[in-house]
């Protein structure tokens, strides 16, 4: 861990705490060691972000310096909230992508947290498992894919850091936002990913998504201004899954989450395309056949 890393960690918790904490309850939510929560706190104090309120006879406690809605940390963070421009400060500024990763998959948001417990997550991290033989959530130290997910109401959520808030709360996606919510929010999420690929794009040698609807048009947004060719999937003419383990799919994402799994490959050659599809044999996958990659099991 990097000491901007335990900052940020530090000044998360402040900001959603619904009241004062001590250091030794800061460092366990923070899930830090003392040494470097005892240098976080005094860099927040330093900087003016945190305040130290000490009172005779008990112990010094912290909190942030502006004082927040005692119920902000089960509400959905506005997109302009302080918590939020925190989070992506500190992803723009302050963070690094995985040393041992080189491609970059970025998945669309969900209502569930965390993401990578949901249905929808678990197909998608099938995808990467299928390209890769190791999951993005499990394998993390190891998996070269590094997953981002498009957040509704943040922008650029790294995996890794899912558990932290405000990536934690439960929140609608942009499918179900009102017309003139969705008009203001577009923008703003499109200005958050284009930055974190302008900022941490150059050590990704490939890019694919698996966005549907208004988060592809994102996407495809992201793409114009960054002119960084971006495969946007699904593709609704594309290779799709008939059968998994057995069972007939239903959803969007169990049908079409094996065009991830080959894009992701793709980059990597013959061979890498054939473990791939070896992979989902295995997995109990059957597909709709593709010309030149795809048979069906």
């Amino acid at each position: 861990m990097t000491h901007q890393e335990a900052r940020f960690r530090m000044a998360t918790v402040l900001l959603s705490a619904d009241k004062p904490l001590t250091l030794r309850e800061l460092t366990t939510a923070a899930d830090l060691t003392g040494i470097f929560a005892r240098e976080a706190a005094d860099q927040l104090i330093l900087s003016g972000q945190a305040l130290l309120l000490e009172q005779p006879g008990q112990e010094p406690t912290y909190r942030w310096a502006t004082p927040l809605d005692p119920t902000s940390a089960a509400k959905p963070p506005a997109l302009d909230s302080p918590i939020v421009r925190h989070f992506i400060d500190y992803i723009l500024h302050d963070y690094s992508p995985p040393a041992h990763t080189h491609t970059l998959a970025i998945f669309q948001c969900c209502v569930g947290r965390p993401f990578y417990r949901t249905q929808s997550h678990a197909f998608m991290r099938h995808a990467v498992e299928a390209a890769t033989g190791l999951d993005p959530w499990r394998d993390a130290s190891t998996c070269p894919v590094h997953v981002v997910v498009l957040g509704s109401w943040i922008g650029p959520v790294p995996y890794e850091l899912q558990t932290i808030h405000p990536a934690t709360v439960s929140a609608t996606g942009v499918k179900q936002m009102p017309d003139s919510l969705y008009a203001a929010a577009r923008p703003i999420l499109v200005q958050r990913m284009a930055n974190y690929l302008r900022i941490h794009g150059p050590r990704y040698r490939h890019i694919a998504t698996f966005t549907d609807g208004r988060y592809a048009q994102i996407m495809r947004d992201v793409a114009q201004a960054t002119g960084r060719q971006i495969a946007i999937l699904p593709d609704p003419t594309g290779p799709r899954v008939t059968s998994y383990q057995g069972g007939a799919p239903r959803t969007y994402w169990q049908r079409y989450w094996i065009q991830l799994a080959l894009e992701l490959s793709r980059p990597s050659g013959p061979k890498a395309q054939a473990q791939t599809l070896e992979r989902l044999r295995q997995m109990g996958v059957e597909a709709t056949p593709d010309s030149s990659l795809l048979k069906t099991a």
